[in-house]
């Protein structure tokens, strides 16, 4: 009986160490998401400071093709 019990303990303890290692993830993850949102947001503004020097000239400002391939 009290192997049992401690067989039982351990795999509690194994499960709470996989819910906190889930957790580190998704963090991680939304770290992620706030990277890519910083690098929308700078492209964003070089595209704002390209249109610049068109509009001086005369022509209308093209928009860039930049390609989103952040994952």
């Amino acid at each position: 009986m009290l192997r049992n019990s401690l067989f039982s303990g351990q795999r509690s303890a194994v499960s709470g160490q996989r819910s906190a290692v889930s957790g580190q993830r998704s963090a991680v993850s939304g770290q992620r998401s706030a990277v890519s949102g910083q690098r929308s947001a700078v492209s964003g503004q070089r595209s704002a400071v390209s249109g610049q020097p068109f509009a001086k000239r005369g022509h209308r400002p093209r928009p860039l093709a930049v390609p989103v391939a952040w994952a």
